[in-house]
């Protein structure tokens, strides 16, 4: 038993739960139920695909693959920490800068998701400060480094991490197999 498990028997029941309510309520009530029941089970689908994944290890052409697959697994939650710290002060710092005047800075939710495009290569370096040209200065400053620590240092590390997953699975192939 494990977290996979766990978490599958969890969006189960909570899928379950959800979809009873959805049949017994009001109408209005009753979609809104019926909604949280389909996306439990899509999650819970998704869940029960990640559990068959142990199961082809014993292949001896796939084994290999899913041994990477594995230790990216453990190597990504290390790198999804220290992105997550570093993005909180990007996103602390931009929404503290930008939440008057910016659209996309006027919630943390909306700072959130526009430095999460961003880091995907959707960004947009027009930012308008009306009443502080050195807001608006300090604002793109801020994103121009952003975007040079998420796509230059972060990814590459990223990149480093799976290559040596890779090969530490590589390494090991032959004994495994």
């Amino acid at each position: 038993f494990n977290v996979i498990d766990a978490l599958t028997v969890l969006t189960l029941g909570i899928t379950f739960v959800c979809r009873m309510t959805g049949l017994a309520a009001e109408e209005e009530k009753a979609q809104a139920a019926l909604n949280a029941a389909q996306i439990g089970l899509s999650y819970t689908c998704v869940l029960v695909g990640l559990r068959f994944l142990p199961f082809l290890q014993h292949s001896t052409t796939l084994g290999p693959l899913v041994g990477v697959i594995l230790d990216m697994c453990g190597l990504l939650a290390v790198f999804l920490l220290v992105m997550a710290v570093i993005f909180t002060g990007f996103i602390i710092g931009l929404h503290g800068l930008l939440a008057t005047s910016d659209e996309s800075y006027s919630s943390y939710g909306d700072t959130i998701l526009t430095l999460f495009t961003s880091a995907l290569g959707d960004f947009d370096l027009s930012v308008e400060v009306v009443s502080n040209p050195q807001l608006e200065t300090a604002a793109i400053l801020m994103l121009v480094i952003f975007l040079l620590m998420a796509m230059l240092l972060l990814l590459n590390l990223l990149i480093a991490f799976m290559a040596d997953a890779y090969q530490h699975v590589s390494e090991d192939k032959d004994k495994a197999f």
